[in-house]
Formats: C-alpha cells, sequence, structure tokens
C-alpha cells in the first residue's frame, strides 16, 4: 500500500473540505425551498379547503433529521368530507 505524500494529503484534505461546504449549501438551498414549498401549500390547504390547521411535521419540522432526500408532512385538519 502507498503512502500519500504531505501535498498529496493536503490536496485530499482541500477537496474534502470543498465537497462538505457544497453539500452544506446544496442542503441549505433544499431546506429553504422545502420551507417555501410547506409554506405555499399551507396556505392553498387554508384559502381553498378551510383548513385548519396545518400542521408540519417529520424531517423538515426537525431539522437535525433533514437531509436532501427528505419531503414535506403536513397534517391537515377541519377539511369537509367528500360528497
Amino acid at each position: 500500500m502507498r503512502t500519500l505524500s504531505a501535498e498529496e494529503l493536503a490536496v485530499f484534505k482541500r477537496t474534502a473540505e470543498r465537497r462538505d461546504a457544497d453539500g452544506q449549501l446544496r442542503l441549505a438551498q433544499r431546506l429553504e425551498a422545502a420551507r417555501q414549498v410547506a409554506g405555499a401549500a399551507a396556505e392553498l390547504l387554508k384559502r381553498e379547503f378551510q383548513a385548519t390547521p396545518v400542521i408540519l411535521f417529520g424531517s423538515l419540522g426537525t431539522l437535525e433529521r433533514f437531509h436532501l432526500s427528505s419531503d414535506i408532512d403536513l397534517a391537515v385538519s377541519g377539511l369537509a368530507p367528500l360528497d
């Protein structure tokens, strides 16, 4: 097995740090987009279907559990029954 030189190790470390920073940026962007979509969906449910309350739960509601594959979970009450 070959040992990395100090220069190769430094390149590896910089690349890993850049990838981590890029991943954190993507996660923050996804979180902001998910929050906007959840808010718009809640407003639509309230306005068009008189839903009250609309409750956010799941990984978007618990930021420590949010990840790039997280979805949006909304619990809704107060909807009229289907005819």
